[in-house]
């Protein structure tokens, strides 16, 4: 299902596998959208025993079955050593008013990994994650994207596959002559 990135993001039910693309454009921009994409979907799931509390606590119904994943996003580290650390568990939608109310009260001193369902419902821009990235928080995710390929112009291609955000094992497709629109 082709969809622009915002289209993407904005759609709580969109398919939990993807294909970034950069065909068209100059090499240096193709290069920084498919980073910011990375950044803004790749998000990992929380560490092994975090997650089994949580899915422990869920509903059957958000259970998942564990699927087989070529490009794999690695799970987090506990931020502070300990696998007992304390993290926020963010269910449903999360758009500037919630993560600002949620920072307050959680304060200075408050857990630091915030741990939603899925990159699609955090509603935030850019500007907004980088802000809360500066406060020290870190986005987990209990659905994570997997990121099946990237497709981009040859010169895109080649100076992707040197790129740390690619997880590792994810195919770069490289577009045509005749492919590209």
């Amino acid at each position: 299902m082709p969809a622009a990135f915002a289209a993407y993001l904005s759609a709580p039910e969109a398919p939990a596998q993807v294909i970034l693309c950069a065909t068209r454009g100059r090499t240096d921009r193709g290069s920084a959208f498919l980073a910011r994409a990375a950044a803004r979907i790749l998000w990992p799931r929380p560490p092994a025993e975090m997650d089994a509390a949580i899915g422990g606590l869920r509903a059957p119904a958000f259970h998942r079955e564990a699927a087989p994943r070529r490009a794999r996003m690695p799970r987090a580290t506990p931020s502070r050593g300990s696998l007992r650390s304390a993290a926020l568990l963010l269910e449903g939608s999360v758009d500037l008013a919630r993560a600002r109310a949620a920072l307050s009260a959680v304060g200075n001193a408050g857990p630091r990994d915030w741990i939603v369902e899925s990159v699609r419902h955090v509603r935030l821009g850019e500007p907004n994650l980088a802000d809360f990235a500066k406060a020290g928080i870190r986005w987990l995710v209990l659905e994570p994207i997997e990121l099946l390929a990237v497709y981009a112009a040859p010169s895109v291609a080649r100076t992707v596959r040197l790129k740390t955000w690619l997880p590792r094992g994810t195919p770069v497709w490289m577009t045509t002559s005749r492919n590209r629109r």
